[in-house]
Parts: C-alpha cells; sequence; structure tokens
C-alpha cells in the first residue's frame, strides 16, 4: 500500500510589509499550494511592544511544536532571515529536525554571507542535514565556502522563477527621442539615488538630451537631502511609488534603468528581471547576485561606486547616438530573462518536488543560472 506524502510545513515572512524578501515567499507559497495544503506559519515581525512580540514568537513556536507532534505535515519550508531573527530560525528548525522532519531553508540575503555569522554557524550545525536554497551560483559558492554546507546540499533557484512571464513585446521606437532613464527602488543614498542624479546631471552638463525618472517611496530621513539634489537638476522628475500596473507602464515607457545600489547585503533584485522582461538594458553596481543577473550583451555591471555616475553617463551617451545598439541591447535584454525564466521554473519544480515528498534531491549541487 502507497502512503500519500504529506503536505508541509511553511515558514516565513509574508506580506504585508511588501518588499523583495516577503514577496518572493508569498510566491513560494502560491506555488506550494497549487499542489498541496502546507500548514503555514506568517514570521512578518510587527511594530508592537517587544514584550506583544515576544509572546507572539512564543506562541508560534508552541504552535508548531503541537503541528511537529501531530505528525500530520512533512519536510519544512523555512525562508531564512538575514539578522537576529535568525534566533528564532535556529529554534524552529531544531524542533523540526527533532521530530524527524526535512527542513528546507531559502536564503535571501548577503548579510551572512559577506561577514560571517555566528548565529548562522550555529543554524548549520543544528541543521547539519538541512537542504540550501541560493538565489545564484557565486551566493552558493560563499554559502558552501564560509560554513562548510556540503555542495549537495545548496541548489540555486533564481528568483525569476517567481515572476510571470510577460508575452513579447514588439521592438521599440528607435527615433532620435530623448532617452527615459528610470530609477526604480527605495529612494535612498544606500540605494544609489544620488548616484542616479549625478548621472543624469553629467549627461546634462555634456549636452545629451535624456529624462531621468525617479519612482519609489522616499526614506523619511533622506527626504530633504533628496529635495534638494532634486531641484538641482532639471533633467531629472520624481513620480512617487509605483506598482502593480503603474509600475509595469513605468518601465514600458522607459529605455535604460539605472541600478546603483550600493546596499552592502543587496541579494538578487526582482526590479532588475522586472525591467528585462520589459526589454529595458540594465546599468548596475556590482552587488550580491547582481553581475550574473545582466549579460555583457544586456547591459553593464560597474565595480566602483565612486566612478558609477561617469561609467553610466558614458555607455547612455554613446546609446543615445547609436539607437540601432540600444535596440539590440533591449532584444538581448528580454531575450536574457526569456531564458533565466524557463531554466529558473525547472529547478522550481524540482526543489517542489523534493519539499512535497514525491521525488528525491539530485545528489549534487545545481546551478540553473544563464551565463
Amino acid at each position: 500500500m502507497t502512503v500519500a506524502p504529506k503536505s508541509p510545513i511553511f515558514i516565513g515572512p509574508l506580506p504585508p510589509p511588501v518588499h523583495g524578501f516577503s514577496e518572493i515567499t508569498r510566491l513560494m507559497l502560491a506555488d506550494l499550494r497549487q499542489h498541496s495544503d502546507p500548514w503555514v506559519l506568517n514570521m512578518a515581525p510587527s511594530k508592537r511592544w517587544i514584550w506583544l512580540e515576544a509572546i507572539a514568537i512564543v506562541s508560534q513556536i508552541l504552535r508548531l511544536l503541537g503541528v511537529l507532534a501531530a505528525g500530520r505535515y512533512g519536510h519544512v519550508y523555512l525562508a531564512l532571515s538575514g539578522g537576529k531573527r535568525q534566533i528564532i530560525d535556529i529554534v524552529m528548525a531544531a524542533l523540526c529536525q527533532a521530530f524527524g522532519r526535512s527542513v528546507v531553508f531559502h536564503h535571501h540575503s548577503f548579510a551572512y554571507l559577506n561577514q560571517p555569522s555566528k548565529l548562522t554557524k550555529l543554524l548549520i550545525l543544528a541543521v547539519p542535514r538541512g537542504v540550501h536554497i541560493t538565489l545564484c551560483e557565486h551566493m552558493r559558492q560563499l554559502l558552501v565556502s564560509s560554513y562548510g554546507v556540503p555542495a549537495a546540499q545548496v541548489k540555486v533557484v533564481s528568483n525569476v522563477a517567481f515572476l510571470s512571464l510577460p508575452y513579447p513585446e514588439t521592438d521599440s521606437d528607435i527615433a532620435a527621442k530623448p532617452l527615459r532613464i528610470a530609477y526604480l527602488s527605495y529612494v535612498t543614498r544606500e540605494k544609489g539615488a544620488i548616484r542616479f542624479i549625478d548621472c543624469i546631471r553629467a549627461l546634462e552638463q555634456a549636452g545629451v538630451s535624456v529624462e531621468g525618472v525617479i519612482a519609489g517611496p522616499v526614506a523619511l530621513e533622506f527626504r530633504d537631502e533628496f529635495e534638494s539634489q532634486l531641484s538641482g537638476c532639471r533633467s531629472v522628475r520624481y513620480v512617487g511609488p509605483v506598482y502593480g500596473d503603474e509600475k509595469a507602464a513605468f518601465l514600458s515607457a522607459s529605455d535604460v534603468l539605472l541600478f546603483p545600489t550600493e546596499y552592502v547585503n543587496e541579494a538578487e533584485p526582482v526590479t532588475i528581471f522586472e525591467a528585462q522582461a520589459k526589454r529595458l538594458p540594465v546599468i548596475a553596481l556590482k552587488r550580491g547576485c547582481i553581475e550574473a543577473q545582466i549579460p555583457n550583451d544586456a547591459g553593464y555591471v560597474f565595480e566602483d561606486p565612486s566612478q558609477f555616475a561617469t561609467q553610466a553617463a558614458k555607455v547612455i551617451a554613446e546609446l543615445a547616438l547609436d539607437r540601432s545598439a540600444l535596440e539590440r541591447m533591449k532584444r538581448a535584454s528580454r531575450s536574457s530573462y526569456e531564458q533565466r525564466f524557463e531554466a529558473a521554473r525547472l529547478s522550481v519544480a524540482e526543489m517542489l518536488a523534493y519539499i512535497l515528498q514525491r521525488a528525491p534531491l539530485h545528489g549534487r549541487a545545481s546551478s540553473f543560472q544563464t551565463q
């Protein structure tokens, strides 16, 4: 008699708030729900008083303990935190292993990879047989080298797998109109807003006709500096946060995305994939998985933040003069997105089959990045 596979336990932060980590976690849950009825523990942090938050965490651990003891659910998916909340993850993962459950950790941060963490070391020691999902090959290599995780237990699943694949668009109008240069991110100095404005200002001073457009919520502590910088560059305007259809329209109306993030723990920004789906070349700074996201024929990745504005302005000025080169780069960007999407969906299918106890995990390191 064949025993039916058990539905999984799902642990991770779900929106709200909406950010890359919670959104990918939500989409992973949606994939699992298409094939099973997982038990879900939403780990989104709240802004309650610290003692109320502590009571909520203890309650979540006790609920998990009860579910594990009942034995109705199988493998465990855990979207791993990047900071001190790993303490909670360690307790929950150790409980799961104590009850004989296999644990799949989904990594979303470079915080403990750029700077080795005692908490992460403890996590690996507590659950030595855990399976780990990383976002790119670079992240996989760092996890293996920094924490001694066996390579066969680490699989690469790009965030692009969780995006919808829009219909291919027709070739864009490459007439000699001012290029529209987009910034789409949280508006802070760390995320590159000043670098963006500096780049557009350099183009403005060089006599290159462009339109710089910034979209995204402005950090409260950055607002005064941002408004001051914005007022000093007439070729840049701010349109506020954009979501859903407004975000899609914003990208469709743009020609190039600049992503000059200096955020030290940047992982694999979904915004880059969204731009590529809309045929936008991307010019970015090297952080996390970004270098693997942008092929040479579909954009540029620069290393030195202090030189970014000058280097990006030079590229944009050349594209403004050679619109056929811009069109080729647009096509390459879309092609790259399609290839990565299809490959990443295969990797998700492999992970889902394992989490749902329908197939063993291949005993080898897997990477589905298309170079």
